[in-house]
């Protein structure tokens, strides 16, 4: 019997999405911009960036073809929005499950570098993986792409039948402006209660924009907020602003000298989610590494594994001490 083909670095672009199992998500499965299939279709992976952990990145597409081939759809379409849908990484039956979102400064969705691989990781770990698409560039302005993360957790709540997971308690992920965007969804004002959502069991917060105002990261702030915003909107939507007691359980990490987004924003949600005596832990990894998602062979390499460990402590402590401090 043939071998079958798995995707490697040296696979081009055009080879991957002519895959009989990717073809019909063509236009979903590699969702950021730069992407082209008609100006890159030849050019093998490996060659397209140089930023990337191709490792990492092929791992992710290969549980995605794996997915493919045990029959099942993999993408979910969560509303009318052409832009509001979500891949499902199934774990084993009743497992619990992480929703994540990845990011891209508003103005993309890097799933391929972020969420595929940590969903993949995470089905390893016993865990299903929910990976969500919001709007971004142009149609992200607030509260766009947190209406679409909604209507996925919406999406997956009405159809938990379908997943056989456990929901209760789930974890939400973001990665950088996706931390800011999971992180807007833990809060009352702006996320699960305005939506009628249930509250996460736990976040997990990759590098991520905290603040609106001027530490924040500039090119997610003007997709987010269009330029010159309302201070009284870039308030509201500043984490910092909105943490209380009833805020998730977070685990929260960055490198300390982030090249992108400026590490105060860490520090401020650490000083306030410490404030608010909500349970936390905290990480700030030496170096200046930015979009590194699963982060192995980096000197974050493992906090997957850590956040996951948080949520389960923060799990059992919860519905007798769910504010009792955890300490790492």
């Amino acid at each position: 019997m043939e071998k079958p083909v798995s995707v490697t670095p040296d696979m081009t672009l055009g080879e991957l999405l002519r895959l009989p199992e990717f073809a019909p998500l063509r236009d979903q499965l590699l969702i950021p911009a730069f992407f082209s299939p008609e100006e890159h279709g030849d050019v093998p992976l490996r060659a397209l960036s140089d930023t990337w952990n191709l490792p990492l990145l092929c791992m992710g597409l290969n549980r995605a073809l794996e997915v493919r081939r045990a029959g099942a759809p993999l993408l979910y379409r969560s509303g009318a929005d052409s832009e509001q849908f979500l891949f499902h990484f199934p774990g084993p039956a009743g497992g619990k499950a992480v929703v994540i979102c990845a990011g891209g400064g508003y103005g993309l969705v890097w799933s391929p570098g972020e969420g595929y691989p940590v969903a993949a990781r995470l089905n390893r770990m016993g865990y299903h993986a929910f990976v969500v698409n919001y709007r971004t560039g142009d149609r992200a302005r607030a509260p766009g792409p947190l209406d679409d993360l909604a209507a996925s957790l919406r999406y997956l709540f009405d159809h938990r039948e379908r997943w056989d997971a456990d929901l209760d308690g789930y974890a939400l992920m973001g990665f950088s402006a996706a931390g800011h965007l999971a992180g807007c969804f833990g809060t009352k004002a702006l996320g699960w209660q305005a939506y009628g959502l249930p509250r996460p069991g736990a976040l997990m917060l990759c590098y991520p924009v905290v603040t609106m105002g001027s530490d924040s990261e500039p090119g997610s702030r003007l997709n987010l907020l269009g330029p010159d915003p309302d201070p009284e909107l870039a308030r509201r939507y500043s984490l910092e602003e909105q943490i209380d007691p009833d805020y998730p359980p977070t685990y929260l990490w960055h490198c300390s000298e982030d090249a992108v987004v400026p590490g105060v924003n860490s520090r401020m949600l650490r000083d306030q989610l410490t404030a608010a005596g909500v349970p936390h832990w905290y990480r700030a990894y030496s170096g200046t590494d930015h979009g590194i998602g699963l982060a192995d062979g980096t000197q974050a390499a493992g906090w997957l594994e850590e956040a996951v460990a948080f949520w389960r402590q923060v799990s059992a402590a919860a519905g007798t001490h769910s504010h009792r401090r955890i300490l790492p």
